[in-house]
């Protein structure tokens, strides 16, 4: 989906007023003689000083110190509605900073405020598909993902090269979009319906889905994805007939929301279900994931503190490279993976640079021009 480039800060909390020095009830008698007043003004003025500079030095340190909460650019009814993936507007629709709390305190190996990720939160090898997908189905409800009604509200269920593609009767398929869909799956490489492979993409109306989904949170989606499952709300319906979509369009949107369903299964095969079970760390963990981390240092995402491999804190390069990808992906690292992967599958790599493409290429194991020409 989930504009303006909004660059990520850190949040300074303000600062907090230093208490009064409280007066003592009654003066304090030495045995010596009293001193000259011109003397005790001195004194007064010397500790005076003392004070203002130990102020202005806990200001300093209050200002370098990164925080424990850190701005992150994400849309906010993303988070609260999708457990990996984003709503997909092409650019529409107004976005939001969202703060994101650290984890638990460092114990003083990283900077202050930094997120302890300790190698207690990574599993000790990488799960494999099927154990991702069975992470998912318990994890899944706890974080939130959409979960599938009924199999009785659909009217129409198959299967193409081993995915799930279902609608209701609220919202069916045409059969010319059912074909785009088909077109599109054939399009991609075995890295994504057979290594990362959607579970089911459905299209069903908000209604049919119940409360778990916000009218709010879906205005102006096309398409999203929530844990392992794709969501078709507009773009490839009977009612998007009536709407000038291009083909190419509608599957770059799916190319999008399926990369999401490739980030959502690297957090699901590299983080512990314990962790992953704690609320708020899902999204954590799409942030620090190593697999999202690696694509955005290659990008041009440079991160605040990396060297402690916690920070969830990076802002895009301003260099011309940095910059080459849609504004949509200039959001945050996990968008521009999505975007940079969508522009490349349907032969439009020129949008975006050279070292997303190499990324790209090294990852899927397949070169750019083996989607060129664009075959829809």
């Amino acid at each position: 989906m989930e504009p303006e480039v909004a660059p990520q800060v850190q949040e300074i909390d303000p600062i907090q007023s230093q208490p009064a020095i409280p007066l003592l009830d009654t003066p304090i008698t030495v045995s010596t003689p009293p001193a000259p007043k011109n003397k005790s003004k001195l004194i007064i003025i010397i500790v005076g000083i003392v004070l203002v500079i130990a102020v202005l030095a806990f200001v300093a340190v209050k200002i370098a110190s990164p925080k424990p909460k850190e701005a992150i650019g994400i849309k906010t009814e993303e988070f609260n509605e999708s457990a990996f993936g984003s709503l997909t507007e092409q650019g529409q629709g107004e976005y939001e900073m969202f703060v994101v709390d650290s984890a638990s305190e460092t114990g003083g190996l990283a900077p202050a405020g930094a997120t302890d990720l300790t190698k207690e939160y990574y599993r000790n090898t990488k799960a494999s598909i099927k154990e991702a997908q069975e992470v998912e189905k318990r994890v899944g409800p706890i974080v939130g993902s959409i979960q599938i009604p009924d199999e009785s509200i659909f009217i129409h269920t198959e299967t193409y090269k081993g995915i799930t593609i279902k609608w209701t009767a609220g919202q069916p398929i045409s059969a010319q979009r059912l074909q785009w869909l088909k077109d599109a799956i054939d399009v991609l490489p075995e890295y994504f319906y057979r290594d990362h492979p959607v579970t089911n993409i459905i299209s069903a109306t908000r209604e049919e889905l119940g409360s778990q989904v916000s009218e709010a949170a879906l205005a102006g989606a096309i398409a999203y994805a929530s844990g392992l499952n794709i969501f078709l709300t507009k773009i490839f319906t009977e009612q998007s007939n009536q709407y000038d979509v291009q083909k190419k369009d509608a599957i770059s949107t799916l190319f999008h929301e399926w990369t999401h369903v490739v980030q959502g299964y690297e957090v699901l095969q590299t983080f512990t279900e314990g962790y992953l079970q704690v609320p708020g760390n899902l999204i954590e963990a799409m942030l620090v994931s190593p697999f999202n981390k690696s694509y955005a240092k290659a990008a041009g995402w440079v991160f605040q503190y990396d060297e402690f491999g916690s920070s969830t804190y990076a802002i895009l390069g301003t260099d011309s490279e940095s910059q080459k990808n849609s504004e949509y992906g200039k959001i945050k690292y996990v968008e521009d993976m999505a975007e940079a992967f969508a522009s490349l599958m349907t032969c439009n790599s020129g949008a975006i640079s050279k070292a997303r493409i190499t990324w790209i290429e090294t990852t899927i194991g397949k070169s750019a021009s083996s989607f060129c020409p664009a075959k829809f």
